[in-house]
């Protein structure tokens, strides 16, 4: 008998689908600026709101960085107010490695969040 059931349950391992086997979720930053996509990648986690709804998502965020390494004029472009104030609030605490010499620039940067 179990060596009958020992082969359907490695048949069914191996025929479970991709999405339903437990990953992480993935960030993944593309924009202007590699070293600062780098940089937020580090610092940022998924937010609670799009964990909880476990659909990937596109986000765009713009900003500039100030002399002291922070993110200033920071616009996130989602019509879903909960999820625009869990990102405002982790993006508020990052730190980039190296400020621009020009903090004129405006960052465009796509966040896209997977594998939730």
């Amino acid at each position: 008998m179990k060596t009958l059931l020992w082969p359907l349950l490695l048949l069914g391992t191996l025929q479970t689908p991709e999405s339903l086997i437990n990953r992480p979720p993935t960030l993944k930053i593309q924009g202007n600026d590699l070293a600062i996509a780098a940089d937020l990648a580090a610092q940022l986690s998924v937010p609670p709101t799009l964990a909880a709804s476990g659909k990937p998502a596109l986000l765009v965020i713009a900003f500039r960085v100030a002399p002291n390494h922070q993110l200033t004029d920071l616009k996130i472009f989602t019509d879903n107010p909960t999820l625009n104030h869990e990102l405002e609030q982790q993006l508020r605490n990052v730190r980039i490695s190296e400020a621009p010499d020009n903090q004129s620039n405006i960052y465009q940067m796509r966040l896209r969040f997977t594998d939730l």
